[in-house]
């Protein structure tokens, strides 16, 4: 609890000056990073399945922007937005997929088969529109 005090009180000073992406405060006449785990700054930020997968690959393209936003404390939140994005998107293009080939479902199985393949379609379509883009 402590802890979370200093955080709050260390981000709240005043920036002095920004230096490869990293914000600085000055203290006593010494400068001093704004560095914060970014576990301890986004401990309550829940990210769902697209969010996840969203940092995976920016961390597999772009590993000095992830550890930015994870020393900022930003990369939760932009995951966030993208798992609502993505999963919005998805449910979308599922219903309009379903709603264009409904006619051809004779059953169980047929209804299935025709969720099925527009659940796939739309995740890819969400792959390549909102995942694999670097923010």
């Amino acid at each position: 609890m402590k802890n979370k005090n200093v955080q709050e009180k260390m981000m709240e000073t005043e920036t002095v000056f920004v230096e490869n992406g990293i914000e600085y405060y000055e203290e006593n006449g010494l400068y001093y990073p704004k560095l914060i785990m970014g576990n301890e700054l986004e401990a309550d930020v829940y990210v769902g399945r697209w969010g996840r997968e969203w940092m995976r690959y920016l961390e597999s393209v772009d590993k000095i922007r992830y550890r930015r936003l994870l020393i900022s404390g930003g990369l939760k939140k932009i995951a966030k937005v993208v798992d609502g994005e993505a999963g919005d998107m998805v449910q979308r293009l599922e219903q309009e997929y379903y709603e264009k080939h409904r006619n051809r479902c004779n059953g169980f199985w047929d209804t299935y088969q025709t969720r099925e393949q527009g659940r796939l379609m739309a995740e890819e379509i969400v792959r390549s529109e909102i995942i694999y883009k670097v923010r």
